[in-house]
């Protein structure tokens, strides 16, 4: 039962990931000037990757 709980959130974080480097590629790519308010999404997407690798090891 855990083990499910586990990889559900590993999945939910992988979608945040990608839809997080999504928003953020499209807004550079659009020619956005990479405002600060944008970093803390990179942040994200780098912190929800780094969650996904750690759970995925664990199992």
């Amino acid at each position: 039962m855990a083990r499910t709980g586990l990889s559900a959130w590993a999945v939910t974080g992988g979608v945040l990931a990608l839809a997080n480097t999504g928003g953020l590629v499209s807004e550079l790519a659009g020619g956005g000037s990479g405002s600060p308010v944008f970093w803390p999404v990179g942040r994200g997407v780098v912190s929800c990757v780094e969650s996904v690798r750690v759970l995925r090891r664990r199992m």
